[in-house]
């Protein structure tokens, strides 16, 4: 089969990377476009060299602009894409990748852990299969237009896919240039202008001033250019001005405290103490993180103790591999079902 993956984000490259692996080690042929934007080119070049680049880099504002930068991108990947023929396009809400494979009539298949994401209307109604986690209730989705057999559950969290068969590099820190005995925290900002958070929520730099007097050294990942140059006046947080290993440096933190959701489910997975300073509605997978006590809850600077500023080693070890063949079963099978039927909307 002719598979068709777009990275439209940085955080795609690491669910991705092993789900194309286990893809081409079954035999089957995938194609990998990417957007450059953000961290986005520099990830998914290192992980895979045959990376198409697609679409000229960022957008942030207004609304309007990101609608007609995604309506060209998505022109430019169906003329990029012609005659290539894919049986299927595949993607994380990949809203470019849907508008070019509807208009080249190839079958596609999104991924969503998001309930509360409001351009689910348009990538829900765009896709011919939604894949979530069986922690989203179908009830959830209708309101989308996603119901019946367009709509696939699979077990877990996409991070637990994501992060299949990962082993921690042990000179990581080393690398980083931090103290084996120091704590180390990550801090995330929000997803400012994203369309689920369109605002900057101020409790990460509560957050960061609290954080000032735990002696942890503080590494900050910016997801754009300008929270990159907003932080790093910031004497007391190192911000990352080059892409490292997501999975390591969170391994490697002993404390992460995320104002998104992906790195800090990322961090919960890997058995980091982790908090989300999210200001949005939790999704349903958060939920299923905070009820197992692997993913803490702040919403004023207090609620993060400074106890847990504390360095813990953990011991090397290897990510469970099955989530990620369960899921590469389960997507397989969703395509090759699209591919046979050979006409959009089947179900």
């Amino acid at each position: 089969m002719r598979i068709w993956v777009d990275i439209a984000n940085a955080p795609h490259v690491t669910l991705f990377r092993p789900v194309v692996e286990e893809l081409r080690r079954r035999g089957h042929d995938v194609v990998i476009t990417a957007w450059d934007r953000g961290q986005t080119a520099s990830l998914a070049l290192g992980a895979w060299p045959d990376v198409v680049m697609v679409g000229l880099a960022g957008f942030r504002r207004p609304i309007m602009a990101k609608g007609t930068a995604i309506w060209a991108r998505g022109s430019e990947l169906a003329r990029r894409l012609w005659g290539s023929n894919p049986d299927v396009a595949v993607a994380h809400n990949s809203y470019s990748q849907l508008v070019a494979a509807r208009r080249l009539g190839i079958p596609s298949v999104t991924m969503m852990d998001y309930e509360h994401q409001p351009a689910n209307h348009l990538a829900f109604r765009l896709a011919d299969r939604v894949l979530v986690p069986d922690a989203v209730e179908p009830t959830a989705l209708r309101r989308f237009g996603v119901r019946g057999a367009r709509l696939v559950r699979y077990p877990g969290l996409k991070e637990e896919i994501a992060l299949a068969g990962f082993r921690p590099c042990p000179r990581f820190r080393r690398h980083l240039a931090v103290d084996e005995d120091a704590p180390l925290v990550t801090l995330r900002p929000a997803p400012e202008g994203a369309l689920y958070h369109r605002e900057a929520n101020p409790l990460v730099d509560a957050l960061l001033r609290r954080l000032e007097r735990s002696g942890a050294t503080v590494v900050l990942s910016p997801r754009t250019a300008a929270q990159a140059a907003r932080f790093r006046a910031c004497t007391s947080v190192r911000v990352l001005d080059e892409p490292v290993s997501g999975p390591d440096l969170l391994f490697h933190s002993d404390l992460v405290v995320g104002a998104g959701g992906t790195m800090t489910r990322e961090a919960a997975v890997l058995g980091t103490r982790c908090y989300t300073a999210f200001s949005g509605p939790l999704a349903s997978v958060d939920r299923v993180l905070i009820r197992s006590g692997r993913l803490g809850v702040v919403r004023q600077p207090f609620d993060l103790p400074l106890s847990d500023v504390r360095r813990v080693p953990k011991a090397a070890c290897e990510l469970d591999r099955a989530p990620l063949t369960t899921f590469v079963d389960l997507l397989l099978a969703t395509a090759d079902g699209l591919s046979r039927v050979g006409t959009r909307r089947s179900a």
